[in-house]
């Protein structure tokens, strides 16, 4: 978790040409506005990202526009303490993203919005407001709203390599995007068994396939896996 007095908890940007990818901005805290990102000035691209958790005592606390133009593609503003995205002034387009359970409001000003899930309003056209069913952390649940209701194909997208769901399934060629942020495929459920081994893959609850050592499992773990663990001593002389 970063801290800033003033703007800009996560990442602050004056007069900017960047494009920002697969970004993680967690937790970040600022005790004026912007608490993930503060944009001053410039031109911000963001694809892929996750703002989530961020804090922002006077407002934007996802993100706040001060001028200049952003541009969200699939991205997930959730959860922030304040507002998930603040456009006090310049452009904001948003594309395929979700902006969900920010406490004050989820947008406050005027942004272009387009294929997205925006909680407190509905944006009419081909946005919607729905609850997206997050699961594991920011994923989609099945039978969610956002799943398959992006803009375009996951592959003229750059995201078809990319988990669409808690099984950790990618695209087809032709399937639509989800809305929101996409992590890279990995394994979700882990399990552990003390008749396990640490040399296996980790994937099953059989001897043959379960970790012996919940370190190790926690070693392989990322954000958002389950860790099963089976009936059993687990303590450091069995090799925690």
């Amino acid at each position: 978790r970063n801290g800033n007095k003033g703007a800009g908890g996560g990442l602050y940007f004056n007069g900017a040409q960047v494009t920002m990818r697969e970004v993680l901005l967690l937790n970040n805290a600022s005790d004026g506005w912007g608490g993930g990102v503060y944009v001053y000035s410039g031109t911000v691209g963001m694809k892929n990202v996750l703002l989530a958790g961020n804090v922002a005592d006077v407002n934007g606390g996802g993100l706040y526009v001060n001028s200049g133009t952003v541009n969200l593609l699939n991205g997930t503003l959730a959860d922030s303490v304040n507002e998930g995205i603040r456009q006090a002034a310049g452009t904001v387009n948003v594309t395929n993203c979700i902006v969900w359970h920010n406490s004050v409001g989820d947008i406050v000003g005027t942004v272009n919005a387009s294929h997205s899930n925006v909680g407190d309003q509905d944006y009419g056209g081909d946005n919607i407001s729905a609850d997206p069913l997050f699961e594991s952390g920011y994923y989609l649940a099945d039978g969610s709203p956002s799943a398959g209701a992006g803009s375009d194909t996951a592959t003229n997208l750059g995201l078809a390599a990319y988990a669409r769901n808690t099984a950790g399934e990618t695209y087809g060629p032709t399937d639509i995007v989800n809305q929101g942020w996409h992590a890279t495929v990995g394994v979700l459920d882990l399990y552990v068994s003390a008749d396990g081994n640490d040399a296996n893959a980790g994937t099953g609850p059989g001897p043959g396939d379960a970790f012996r050592t919940v370190s190790k499992a926690l070693a392989t773990a990322r954000d958002g896996t389950r860790v099963n663990v089976a009936t059993g001593t687990y303590s450091q002389a069995a090799g925690e």
